[in-house]
């Protein structure tokens, strides 16, 4: 016993060495900006490891990082939990960089110490921040409201800030509900010699906020648009209670001719606000060869309540292409028309990339003989398709059974759990099942 004691001393020390020297290989990649795919990989090992060694090296290295170092570091420290995380979170607060002041400020004032909004005001009041920095700085301060630090913020909208940064500013202001940006706006936009993509933010913001003369400005600007400008503006556009005719033909026309990326853009604008006109356009791209585009046409069409013609996607039920089928399947189940039942089910077979989403409108057709394909892929070697047939399973049975109540938990199942833990669990779902759903 005694030996055996004696080789575990010796050996303790050389393992957290190991760990040690791992961690820091981790932290050093992280700042590696020549390396874009080794900072990923590191940032994801941190991330899923939580190495406990690399907390004092990041708050050593992260100061030297640049902006995406930076970024990264504070994530892997958030996700740490306090009690390891505080000092060093508490260091970085009063560091020069006003990123890691105020990423560092924010994550504390999230966990409970408020007194940490003076440390976040501070670090948006400094007045050599680059913009770049400034933009990562706003994504900290999600949803913090607070009239100081809206103040500071609203400082930003001014004709000197650079154009990507103001519609950030701005998408702030508007998520916060600040009461005095309206007018900052509308002097903004009223400066002479005003850039053009500034005027814009400008307008999309006051369009956002109801204001319906923007419309003309931005009607113009989209006309000619290859679709960056949509893919800056198209936030305030969703967000806006009601969009002019005049932008929503320059968006429909965007939609029809431009690349998918900005298409799939200008079909969520749609989504939210297309009329009588747009919608045909909709209509026709439910046949694009691009199957991203075609489903979220179809989406878009359900979102403004179009009924859809049964011949339509009966066509769509016969593709290729797993996702057509699924939508198509999908859409005829709201209709209350469960013949895409059998394809949902083929695609599910058939495996691959389309394998979750197979489960989750599996789930929804109210049938006892979608129950068995879910709990078979409850046994699945892949996580993300274990956790859709959970879910699934869950509300199909609950639809099914309205009157009894079921906790997977009891019967050793989770998704995440262990593969023993889980095949026990499997094994009850499947008796219950088996005794109380006939097909």
């Amino acid at each position: 016993m005694k030996s055996l004691l004696l080789v575990l001393a010796l050996l303790a020390p050389a393992q957290s060495k190991g760990a040690e020297e791992h961690a820091a290989a981790l932290v050093a990649a992280l700042g590696d900006s020549s390396n874009a795919q080794a900072r990923s990989n590191a940032y994801m090992t941190l991330i899923g490891e939580k190495p406990a060694a690399a907390i004092p090296l990041l708050v050593e290295a992260l100061p030297r990082y640049d902006l995406q170092g930076q970024e990264y570091g504070l994530w892997v420290l958030c996700a740490f939990p306090l009690e390891q995380s505080r000092g060093a979170l508490h260091k970085l607060a009063g560091e020069k960089s006003a990123l890691l002041e105020c990423g560092a400020a924010t994550q504390l004032w999230r966990l409970g110490e408020h007194e940490m909004l003076d440390t976040i005001v501070k670090a948006f009041a400094r007045k050599d921040t680059p913009n770049e920095s400034r933009r990562a700085m706003l994504r900290r301060i999600f949803l913090v409201v607070d009239p100081r630090l809206s103040a500071a913020v609203r400082g930003w909208v001014a004709p000197e800030t650079d154009a990507q940064l103001l519609e950030d500013t701005l998408y702030h202001l508007l998520n916060v509900e600040d009461p005095l940006a309206r007018a900052k706006a509308v002097e903004l936009e009223a400066t002479p010699g005003l850039a053009n993509e500034s005027r814009a933010a400008c307008a999309a913001f006051l369009l956002a906020l109801g204001e319906d003369a923007q419309g003309l400005a931005l009607a113009e600007l989209l006309g000619g648009d290859d679709g960056s400008a949509l893919a800056r503006l198209q936030r305030f556009l969703v967000r806006a209670p009601r969009v002019p005719e005049a932008i929503l033909v320059a968006v429909a026309a965007l939609a029809e001719r431009s690349s998918p990326g900005p298409a799939l853009m200008a079909v969520s604008v749609l989504a939210q606000h297309a009329g009588q006109k747009q919608i045909s356009v909709l209509e026709r791209l439910l046949g694009s060869s691009n199957l991203a585009l075609a489903t979220a046409a179809l989406e878009a069409l359900q979102h403004r309540g179009v009924s859809i013609s049964r011949e339509t996607l009966a066509r769509m039920l016969e593709a290729k292409e797993g996702a057509r089928v699924l939508a198509a399947a999908d859409a005829l189940r709201r209709m209350d028309d469960l013949s895409g039942f059998e394809r949902v089910l083929e695609v599910l077979k058939a495996g691959g990339a389309d394998k979750t989403a197979a489960l989750r409108v599996l789930s929804k057709f109210r049938k006892r003989a979608s129950v068995r394909p879910l709990v078979e892929a409850l046994e699945d070697g892949d996580a993300a398709v274990r956790l859709a047939a959970e879910q699934g399973l869950y509300e199909l049975l609950r639809n099914l059974f309205p009157y009894r109540r079921f906790e997977f938990a009891m019967s050793g199942f989770l998704a995440q759990a262990a593969a023993d833990k889980r095949a026990e669990g499997v094994r009850a779902i499947r008796a219950w099942c088996d005794a109380n759903v006939k097909p």
